[in-house]
């Protein structure tokens, strides 16, 4: 476990831009859900909140976690982490707790607060909560990071990824036909 926080701080100096740019993304979501209905009357507003809530979010999660995992690469020539003493079961921890810290803890605390603000009781909605955090993890996290595992660059990845966007997208408009 010590050797998966000294990984861990090593990713959080290294990804500190990207880190910023979830917590932000984040931060306007939160703030966007819960003053859109006081402060927001124009719908011009609401329309630019909601265009950079449904993709500024996600792409900063997307290259947060592919930068992640593309900082030890596991194809290629140049993996750093091999000629080091890692244990590939502290790597993988230390991955997972950048993502638990700086994804699904913002959401959860994030989704806590909009209740709260929309005079729900949190504690009340735990286990919808979890829930979320579940699916969050099973149809978003886990695949950017599969992904980012069987590509080698940024790029790569953004191009699978758009490939793999389109496709669906593509897959679910034959389905309402």
């Amino acid at each position: 476990m010590r050797q998966a926080l000294h990984i861990l701080r090593k990713d959080i100096r290294y990804l500190w831009i990207e880190i910023a740019a979830a917590l932000g993304a984040m931060g306007l979501f939160v703030f966007t859900a819960v003053h859109s209905t006081v402060t927001w009357t124009a719908p011009l507003p609401r329309t630019v909140a909601a265009f950079l809530m449904q993709f500024l979010l996600p792409f900063a999660w997307w290259i947060l976690i592919t930068r992640a995992v593309h900082a030890e690469p596991l194809i290629g020539d140049r993996q750093f982490w091999p000629t080091r003493p890692y244990s590939w079961r502290s790597l993988l921890a230390s991955k997972g707790l950048l993502i638990v810290l700086f994804i699904n803890l913002p959401v959860f605390l994030a989704q806590c607060t909009v209740l709260a603000s929309h005079g729900f009781s949190p504690a009340a909605e735990f286990p919808g909560l979890l829930w979320s955090q579940v699916l969050l993890t099973g149809f978003a996290v886990l695949p950017i990071a599969a992904l980012a595992c069987v590509t080698a660059s940024v790029v790569q990845f953004l191009v699978l990824g758009l490939v793999c966007f389109v496709e669906i997208g593509r897959a679910s408009c034959r389905e309402r036909v």
